[in-house]
């Protein structure tokens, strides 16, 4: 019996990894400070306060799970009224290009920290 929770514990585990344990990742992660927004057209992005700075996230190529965003993330989005956007410290990690293609470094979001979320709506990259 002992055995078994083990296991499953060390399969939650497993699962709950984030993205920084990718085999997939093009460089070393790093933090940013910046705002969070979607966009129809291409997805999730976050905008940096350095001039036409925006990166792209996505899931990193071999991760197994479906969940682009950390739960914390999805928390803030989840919670009325919902944020146009979501100012915070995010962890990311470098991710190959994804579609859809844009002029962005793809990441993946490691942890998100500090997060706000504001109804004032973004310019769309």
């Amino acid at each position: 019996m002992l055995a078994v929770t083990l296991i499953s514990a060390s399969n939650a585990l497993a699962a709950d990894r984030g993205c920084k344990s990718s085999h997939a990742l093009t460089g070393r992660c790093y933090t940013v400070r910046g705002s969070l927004s979607l966009a129809t057209e291409i997805g999730v992005y976050i905008e940096l306060p350095q001039p036409d700075k925006t990166l792209s996230v996505r899931n990193a190529p071999d991760h197994n799970s479906r969940q682009v965003l950390p739960e914390n993330v999805l928390h803030v989005l989840r919670t009325p009224p919902r944020p146009y956007q979501i100012l915070g410290t995010y962890e990311v990690c470098p991710v190959p290009s994804q579609p859809p293609l844009i002029k962005a470094a793809h990441v993946c979001i490691e942890s998100a920290t500090g997060l706000v979320g504001t109804r004032r709506r973004p310019p769309q990259p």
